[in-house]
C-alpha cells in the first residue's frame, strides 16, 4: 500500500465521527424543535437523543484513533500522554 492511499485511508476513518457532528450541530441549531407539545414527554425524550447522540459520538471518535484501531490499551495510551508531558501537568486538587 502506497503512503498517499494510507493517507487518505486514514481519513475515512474520521467521516462517521464527522456526520455525527455536524447531524448534532444541525439538530441544535433548530428552535423549536420538539417530539411532543407535553413537556413530560419531549423532556424525556431530548434527554435520552442527546445521551445516545453524544455517546455515539464517543465511540466514533475512540474508533477513529489510531492507537485504538491498532489494540493499545486505553490505560496505556495515557500513562503515555502523563509520560510526554511530566507529572506537572496532572491536577492537584
Amino acid at each position: 500500500m502506497s503512503e498517499a492511499h494510507g493517507t487518505s485511508r486514514r481519513w475515512l476513518y474520521w467521516l462517521p465521527a464527522i456526520v455525527v457532528m455536524a447531524a448534532i450541530f444541525l439538530l441544535s441549531s433548530q428552535s423549536g424543535l420538539r417530539v411532543s407539545e407535553d413537556a413530560a414527554v419531549d423532556k424525556p425524550f431530548r434527554i435520552t437523543g442527546h445521551l445516545l447522540a453524544y455517546a455515539l459520538l464517543a465511540a466514533l471518535l475512540l474508533l477513529a484513533d489510531p492507537a485504538v484501531r491498532a489494540g493499545r490499551p486505553l490505560r496505556e495510551m495515557s500513562e503515555g500522554a502523563v509520560r510526554r508531558r511530566g507529572p506537572a501537568s496532572l491536577p492537584t486538587w
